[in-house]
This record gives structure tokens, sequence and C-alpha cells, in this order.
């Protein structure tokens, strides 16, 4: 059987990470190519990330992926500063109180 994909596919690797989510999509990061010689065998270690539309087959390369997974991770460190602060500014009320 052959499954036919669209966009840009990651090349064979194996040790990936690979997670489904709602909305049906699932997203790979990272991995090793095998490079196979004649008397050893060495490897790449791999950073890259895709994403794939599991109904269609279409993928699609992650440098977008890696630039909005920092922007979502610096806003949720950013609420749990500000959670932190008004949470220490409870404290300090309570002791003068």
């Amino acid at each position: 059987m052959t499954v036919k994909t669209g966009g840009v596919s990651p090349f064979p690797r194996s040790g990936l990470a690979f997670t489904a989510v709602p909305g049906g999509k699932a997203y790979a990061f990272g991995g090793v190519r095998d490079e196979e010689g004649e008397e050893d065998l060495a490897g790449t270690f791999l950073n890259d990330a895709y994403s794939v539309v599991l109904e269609s087959n279409l993928w699609r390369t992650g440098t977008w992926l890696l630039t909005n997974l920092s922007i979502l991770i610096t806003n949720i460190l950013l609420s749990c500063i500000k959670w932190q602060k008004g949470f220490e500014q409870e404290i300090q009320e309570k002791k003068k109180g």
C-alpha cells in the first residue's frame, strides 16, 4: 500500500518524538538519521520539527512551529510571574493586617 503525502515531509529517521493532538494534527521532533558504512555505524542527531494533518497527510516544516512555541512559552512564563507577584503581594498584605 502506498500512502500519498504532500508538503515537506521529513526524511527517514528513528528515535523521534511524535504526538497526535486534538483537531487531527500531529507533531514530530528530532530523531537520529543512521548512516551505515562498510565497517561502522554512525548517526546524525536531528533537532527539526514537523507537523502533519492526519486526514490529508499534508506536512509542514516546523520553523513556524518553533517560533509559535517560543511565543507561547514566553506568554505562559509572563502569566506565571504576574500570578506569583500577585500572590506575594497578597501574603504581604495578610502579614500587615
